[in-house]
């Protein structure tokens, strides 16, 4: 839970300013599988934020993989012949 990171992270950074947690998934909806992320905020006087992002549907091979229990990243290098660590070198190069 995306809450209870935040809070985690409260508890190592005490300090801070506010104390953020995210927590990606996917979950069923009519037969397909939409991956997202949920996050939380707490504030330092105590305040919660909480939001949820766009979501994607994945690819049947990928959702199918998923379902079977393969973590994500893996599951989408499975079908997409990359490598999680090829994609985020791709990623750090465009930003550059």
């Amino acid at each position: 839970m995306p809450l209870n990171r935040a809070q985690n992270a409260r508890a190592v950074e005490p300090d801070a300013h506010y104390w953020i947690g995210l927590e990606g998934g996917v979950m069923e909806d009519r037969g397909r599988l939409p991956s997202f992320a949920r996050i939380a905020g707490i504030g330092k006087l105590g305040q919660h934020k909480r939001a949820r992002t766009a979501a994607y549907y994945l690819h049947e091979e990928t959702a199918k993989l998923a379902r079977e229990g393969m973590e994500l990243g893996p599951a989408e290098d499975k079908v997409w012949g990359k490598t999680t660590t090829e994609a985020a070198q791709r990623v750090s190069r465009s930003l550059d």
